[in-house]
């Protein structure tokens, strides 16, 4: 039986960001769908930009709670090599990436009256340190010895 190729260090320090990043991620969607829950009710007799930002908020906020635990759930796969951890890492942060772009443009097509502009300035931080983590993660678990280490053979 062939024994298991040491996990590369790079990996390790990966697996450590995915949890805390993870971990912010799930707490800042809770925030955002408590926040927008509270105000949904209030809609039912509103127009405009807010009938259809705010429940447009809440869909980006659940899918970024929806990706958050999907990273909790790959750290520990990320740690001891399973493949699906591997999988996940490739396609959650471009999903992130895509919620980013979305909540970007969301809040910079709300009205200048609606001052939400510093929002849309605030989601750029996020957007672009997840470009950066998508050509990261991209670049570093692509590498043979790091699929190696999860056993993929192909991809």
């Amino acid at each position: 039986m062939d024994k298991k190729p040491a996990r590369p260090a790079g990996l390790s320090l990966i697996a450590a960001f995915w949890f805390i990043y993870g971990l912010v991620n799930v707490c800042l969607s809770f925030q955002t769908i408590s926040a927008d829950l509270e105000v949904l009710p209030l809609l039912s007799n509103a127009s405009g930009w807010f009938s259809f930002g705010v429940p447009a908020e809440l869909v980006l906020a659940i899918l970024v709670l929806c990706l958050g635990l999907l990273q909790l759930i790959a750290v520990p796969g990320l740690w001891i090599g399973k493949p699906y951890s591997y999988r996940l890492s490739l396609i959650v942060p471009a999903l992130l990436l895509v919620s980013n772009v979305c909540s970007v443009g969301l809040y910079a097509s709300a009205p200048v009256e609606l001052d939400l502009g510093f929002d849309a300035v605030i989601n750029l931080f996020p957007l672009f340190t997840n470009i950066v983590w998508v050509v990261v993660f991209w670049q570093y678990l692509r590498r043979s010895y790091v699929k190696t280490f999860f056993g993929i053979t192909k991809l």
